[in-house]
């Protein structure tokens, strides 16, 4: 650790470490303070090149008669050190026998000649009336109080003596004077002394420290030559740093530090974190501080307006760094300046006096508190952002990465945790690699740390809720949970035609039994689920996050302090609910089609129906009554089965089409209604009885109430109040016959011979059908077969049902039946049923197949009406 590494000076492991050095405590009567003691003062003076020429300048003047130069001017911010070299000039001359060793040791050599004296003066705290009387006073001479002594009447006063002239804040005391002919009065003598401590057999020498030279008395002492004393040496400034901090120099040679810099060294490395070309040597000559350490303490801070003062506050706030590290730590970098410290954060508020930035970064580091290596990142990246370069606003990752990662660390739980504060600090922003704390908020982390706090069932239902309305646009939409709880919910619905049960993740064949088991009408319910079995809506991260910030965004919005703010959340809450609207909208969904159901899992057989994407309601139901169950195939499946409708009310068997899974499914009451009428009005399969009159043969003129109370019945001849007219059958060229689009009829026309009249509606009849052929080349081939086994058989009827899938069109190209004067570019769908009354050849069916319009994409079936052998007899 650093403690057994460099062995930290006593006053730095116990806070009395004195940074700020007073030349006016030197006659301290009982030597507390270090400037009053010399070996201890001495002890902690590093000599620096501007300490070097201060006694070597100073030991030249005092001895010799040549003209050397005898004005040492030292310059410089407070906390620079500038107290410090006129101390160290004090005692030089006072004591300079007792600091022989002290001055052997450095290489340096100091003996003042007999009798000489020094004269030192703190103008901030004896304020200044002249010059000429402060070393009247001491010399116990008298000059007049007004007028400064001339040159010769100085010499006079001083004689053969030497004397040292130490002026400590001589700038405070020029400018403190409130008289301007008195203060041009003091530089002009000012002048005068510097000027005379330059000359050959001069016995004075003037020390003095200022804050700018630019201005008086710096602009005056600046006329003759001088030994500048100005603290500008990086390397200098960092080893006095070392001096004060530790008793042995970490800059001596240590196989212990140099394995240690390598170890990290190697760990970045494996990690990939990037070092640049001089770092080794940057790290060597600045353990056990990190180069980022320095170079933010000495060079970032001192040139912040405000901030530590010189290396004065450097060396405290290093001194902080060390007694808090020392005996954890090989080393110290950004991140152990911790803002959870409180000495540490008083530090840091020197930097940030209005604590603005700092109290951001404690939010953030209070709500990411949780992630490891939290309060490392959030202490290097404020005290970066704290005192940014010309270059960067904050730190770069690598450079963070330096400051946290060592050969114990878990690098791969510090990039996450960095992750974090990049998404969900609200101060914490990250531009081009650079990372920093800003006062300025960032929307989008504050939405991100709000949702957290949102739990995932919150999220689902909103997800939910965009589904049904968004997408589905069903509001009476059921999403499948658990077989049981879903069949509550659906049971709870209005009774419409259809209500739609949709599954966020494939079910299996038990979820589908169970939840079909015991549900009323359950044969009016669309189930559909994703197509692909790896999907699951409800446990998908990216979806969920989507509304937990879409919540957030609402929630902040709600509550924003300004219209700004709270425009930007609902901005952003948008731009969340159009991400998981379009996810959505991008997940393929199937129909779960019935085609055998059973009490056990072995006697149910399930099939899934592609449906389109995207697909509302309205949308899927049409996509399933067109595709799966038309209303031809309805009318086909219940004239299979007659034979077990007869005797009952139609009603009773739309209910058992509506309870009865395996069915088709009526997609609406009309389409059941529609079958049982074209039944009846085809005549060969089923009549209705009711009270209000018996129908077969014809369309029944019911209404819709009486056709659900009427009863099923064989086929029948009505006798009421003489025959039933037939319709009257049109004499074209081309079998006659009706067709329907959409609902719409229409005739159409040929280029046949007259047909013979149809034969009656109770003659012996056979039908044959193609069922539904997506290509005209299938029902060319499938007409044909039924044709040749049924070779000599008269075709009473042919009947075309064709499908339309939903395509682009002009609409222009459509009849004007359909269309009226619509005109542009639309989707089109539709249904169409043509009858042709015959006979008819087998060259005439034929050529009508050859004849059908390109129904692609769609599909298309002929049922032939043959008649029998025994009816042809009959004929």
């Amino acid at each position: 650790m650093i403690r057994n590494l460099l062995d930290p000076r006593s006053e730095v492991l116990t806070g009395r470490l004195q940074g700020v050095i007073d030349i006016e405590r030197v006659s301290d009567p009982k030597r507390r303070a270090l400037e009053a003691r010399t070996d201890d003062f001495f002890a902690s003076t590093f000599v620096s090149g501007e300490i070097r020429q201060l006694v070597v300048g100073l030991h030249r003047r005092l001895n010799s008669t040549d003209a050397e130069t005898g004005l040492f001017l030292a310059e410089g911010h407070k906390g620079e050190g500038k107290s410090h070299v006129l101390l160290v000039a004090l005692h030089l001359v006072n004591q300079f026998e007792k600091l022989q060793d002290w001055l052997k040791k450095n290489n340096l050599t100091f003996t003042p000649p007999e009798g000489t004296r020094v004269i030192w003066r703190k103008f901030t705290d004896f304020p200044l009336e002249s010059l000429w009387g402060v070393i009247a006073e001491e010399l116990k001479i008298a000059f007049p109080k007004d007028i400064p002594p001339n040159i010769n009447e100085f010499r006079s006063a001083i004689g053969d003596k030497k004397l040292v002239l130490i002026f400590d804040e001589l700038e405070s005391g020029i400018r403190a004077i409130p008289n301007p002919a008195l203060q041009q009065q003091n530089l002009n003598f000012l002048q005068m002394l510097s000027e005379e401590a330059n000359r050959a057999g001069s016995n004075i020498a003037l020390v003095a420290s200022i804050y700018d030279g630019g201005l008086e008395p710096g602009l005056t002492l600046k006329r003759v030559a001088r030994v500048e004393l100005r603290f500008q040496n990086t390397t200098d400034r960092r080893k006095i740093l070392f001096h004060r901090l530790f008793a042995k120099s970490p800059l001596d040679p240590s196989p212990e530090i140099d394995a240690i810099i390598q170890s990290h060294l190697n760990t970045w490395r494996r990690f990939g974190v990037s070092i640049p070309p001089d770092y080794a040597d940057d790290f060597r000559s600045s353990f056990p501080f990190l180069p980022e350490v320095l170079e933010v303490v000495l060079e970032r801070i001192r040139t912040l307006r405000g901030g530590f003062q010189g290396t004065r506050g450097a060396l405290g706030f290093l001194a902080a760094l060390v007694r808090a590290r020392c005996d954890v730590a090989h080393l110290i970098s950004l991140a152990d300046a911790s803002i959870l410290d409180l000495e540490m954060r008083s530090w840091l508020a020197d930097l940030d006096p209005a604590q603005n930035l700092l109290t951001c970064a404690e939010a953030n580091l209070r709500e990411l508190r949780n992630n490891p290596f939290a309060d490392q990142i959030a202490s290097a990246v404020l005290l970066a952002s704290l005192a940014p370069s010309p270059k960067e606003q904050g730190i770069m990752e690598d450079e963070l990465s330096r400051q946290i990662v060592g050969p114990e660390s878990e690098y791969n739980s510090f990039r996450l945790s960095l992750t974090n504060f990049i998404k969900y600090g609200s101060f914490f922003h990250e531009r081009s690699g650079s990372l920093y704390f800003d006062t300025k908020e960032n929307a989008h982390s504050k939405v991100n740390l709000r949702s957290l706090s949102i739990q995932d069932d919150e999220a689902w239902e909103r997800v939910a809720s965009w589904w049904a309305n968004d997408i589905l646009r069903d509001s009476d939409l059921v999403v499948f949970s658990e077989p049981a709880s879903t069949q509550q919910l659906v049971e709870a619905r209005a009774y419409s035609d259809i209500r739609l049960v949709a599954a966020s993740r494939r079910l299996s064949t038990t979820d589908i039994r169970q939840f079909y088991f015991g549900l009323k009408r359950r044969n009016t319910v669309i189930l559909i689920e994703p197509r692909d079995e790896k999907v699951n809506l409800r446990a998908n991260d990216s979806l969920l996050a989507y509304a937990k910030r879409w919540m957030a965004a609402d929630n902040l919005s709600r509550t924003a302090a300004d219209s700004t703010r709270s425009a930007e959340f609902s901005r952003i809450g948008a731009e969340e609910r159009r991400y998981a609207i379009d996810y959505l909208k991008k997940t393929n969904f199937a129909y779960v089609q019935i085609l055998r159901y059973g009490a056990t899992d072995a006697d149910c057989e399930f099939q899934r129906e592609n449906l389109p994407t995207a697909a509302s309601r309205e949308q899927i139901v049409q996509h399933i009554g067109r595709n799966l169950y038309p209303p031809a195939f309805v009318q086909e499946h219940i004239a299979d089965r007659i034979a077990t409708f007869l005797g009952r009310k139609v009603g009773q068997v739309e209910s058992d089409y509506q309870n009865t899974p395996s069915f088709p499914i009526l997609t609406s009451h009309s389409v059941f209604l529609e079958a049982i009428s074209t039944l009846v009005e085809q005549g060969t399969v089923i009549g209705l009885r009711h009270p209000a009159g018996d129908v077969c043969g014809r369309r029944p003129a019911l209404s819709s109430d009486q056709i659900a109370d009427a009863i099923i019945a064989e086929p029948f001849q009505v006798i009421s109040g003489g025959p039933t007219p037939s319709r009257p059958q049109p004499t074209l060229p081309f079998p006659s016959g009706d067709s329907s689009v959409g609902g719409a009829g229409a005739g159409n026309s040929g280029e046949f011979p007259n047909p013979r009249p149809t034969p009656a509606p109770d003659t012996d009849v056979e039908t044959h059908s193609t069922g539904f052929l997506p290509t005209r080349q299938q029902v060319r081939q499938e007409i044909a077969r039924v044709l040749e086994e049924n070779n000599g058989k008269t075709v009473l009827r042919v009947r075309l049902a064709l499908t339309f899938d939903q395509r682009q069109l002009d609409v222009i190209s459509l009849p004007s039946f359909l269309r009226g004067t619509l005109t542009g570019n639309a989707a089109f769908a539709g249904e169409e049923a043509i009858d042709f009354a015959g006979p008819l050849t087998k060259a005439q069916v034929e050529e009508m197949v050859e004849r059908l319009p390109d129904y692609t994409p769609g599909a298309c079936r002929v049922t032939l009406y043959l008649q029998t052998q025994a009816e042809v007899a009959r004929g």
